[in-house]
């Protein structure tokens, strides 16, 4: 919700992908077959998680070398291909009415930077001179220096250089990252490439506790809202996670849920995703199936916009570990494509984007989610866990017969309420009607 952020952000539907773990060749030009199968999709946003060169200290974990972990900002991973490939890559997203983004790691560089030995005052040092990683997630890192203006410098001019080809940047760990920095650099690439986007990714609140503990200072949600259009909130797939195994009801869910969304500025957009990259497919945790159908139905249903890990189209579980070269598993547990591109289409109506939104429960298991701007309302119902039976569910919108937008299907509301099965449903409704109240004052 930075000053300029365009609120469309909230129609749009991002892809990410591991350029080295997409397909066999890992490569650019790999991708390029795919990019009509995305388009149909939906997808209207491209996000290379790493273009630049990896570290190549390996270890137990990093088979590889983490791609998050690079060397520097000025050159693509020759693994991937060369700059003129990668034009092509940018040029035929664009050809086909997708933008692209690139993956940013700007709080670390990997120990083999040469910039180590050409400018060890870009990065932190101990009391005894020595360089360090503040926390020992990336053992193949030293931390970045903010203090030093000669790197905003260096990494200024290299986002200015790459802004020139992508209509965006997303920043992991950019809590880790001064403000100032990122207003800073925001300002300079506007220069360069007007309407640009920049996505923030918040870090998992276990790493939040552990920063914490070491007394290492961080920038909060609300801060980085100052300076990136959209911000990317972990918390969601550890809450549902922790939903669907029974260690959170589905009221404190929604709760949560209700809460963030009360104390966020109007004009957020925040980015919905199921996965994360350091858990399991979450298709390994819900049935296949309704409950997979009806999970991802919510997820893009959500505020905000949607965000696909890729191989989710597909209902895939193998884990593919992107610390290694090896490509994913493409191999198609339940094929979910009709039910995104339809979903992504559904996203794009105003009421998504400038509608006032609610999350109701109903029952242990169905979660109510609405959408409502003027007399336009869109409701849709999903049940989290299949139990086989059916549901009358409240939606306080008159008798009729209404068409579920997923599937074309009619179902009948009586007395203000409808019969649910296993199926996710999206129904439109106009007229009057008196909006849901999620939070209440105690005794009413």
């Amino acid at each position: 919700m930075a000053k300029v952020t365009n609120l469309t952000l909230r129609h749009k539907t991002l892809y990410k992908l591991f350029v080295r773990n997409f397909s066999k060749e890992g490569t650019f030009k790999a991708i390029l077959p795919e990019l009509p199968r995305l388009k149909e999709l939906g997808v209207d946003i491209i996000l290379l998680e790493s273009i630049f060169p990896t570290t190549d200290i390996k270890t137990a974990d990093n088979l590889k070398g983490n791609p998050l972990v690079v060397k520097n900002y000025s050159e693509i991973d020759p693994e991937y291909g060369t700059i003129d490939d990668f034009q092509e890559l940018v040029d035929q997203i664009h050809k086909m009415g997708m933008q692209v983004m690139i993956n940013l790691q700007l709080f670390h560089l990997a120990k083999d930077s040469e910039l180590v030995t050409k400018h060890p005052e870009y990065f932190m040092h101990n009391p005894q001179g020595e360089l360090i990683s503040r926390i020992n997630i990336y053992d193949t890192s030293y931390d970045l220096d903010y203090t030093n203006p000669k790197l905003w410098d260096y990494l200024i001019e290299n986002l200015k250089y790459w802004a020139k080809f992508v209509d965006g940047f997303a920043a992991n760990h950019a809590q880790l990252v001064r403000p100032e920095f990122w207003s800073s650099a925001r300002a300079e690439v506007e220069d360069v490439h007007p309407y640009f986007y920049w996505l923030a990714s918040t870090l998992p609140l276990s790493i939040l506790s552990k920063l914490q503990k070491l007394s290492i200072p961080y920038w909060s949600e609300g801060e980085l809202f100052q300076n990136f259009d959209v911000v990317d909130q972990f918390p969601f797939p550890f809450a549902a996670t922790r939903y669907y195994k029974g260690k959170m009801s589905l009221d404190n869910l929604v709760a949560s849920m209700n809460y963030r969304e009360l104390m966020m500025p109007t004009t957020y957009v925040t980015m919905r995703s199921l996965e994360y990259e350091e858990l399991p497919r979450f298709a390994t945790l819900v049935k296949p199936g309704n409950e997979l159908e009806n999970w991802t139905a919510m997820a893009f249903f959500q505020k905000g916009m949607a965000s696909l890990a890729m191989g989710q189209e597909f209902g895939v579980t193998e884990y593919f570990d992107f610390r290694s070269a090896a490509p994913m598993d493409w191999t198609v547990k339940q094929d979910l494509t009709t039910l995104i591109s339809r979903l992504s289409r559904i996203k794009k109506r105003e009421v998504c984007k400038s509608g006032y939104y609610a999350i109701m429960p109903s029952g242990d298991n169905i979660v109510v989610m609405s959408y409502h701007y003027y007399n336009q309302h869109l409701f849709g119902v999903f049940k989290l866990k299949d139990d086989g039976l059916t549901h009358e569910v409240e939606l306080a919108i008159v008798n009729g017969e209404y068409t579920n937008q997923i599937s074309g299907e009619v179902y009948q509301v009586n007395n203000g309420r409808m019969v649910l099965g296993d199926k996710p449903v999206i129904i439109s409704y106009e007229g009057d009607m008196i909006l849901p109240v999620y939070f209440k004052e105690e005794g009413k």
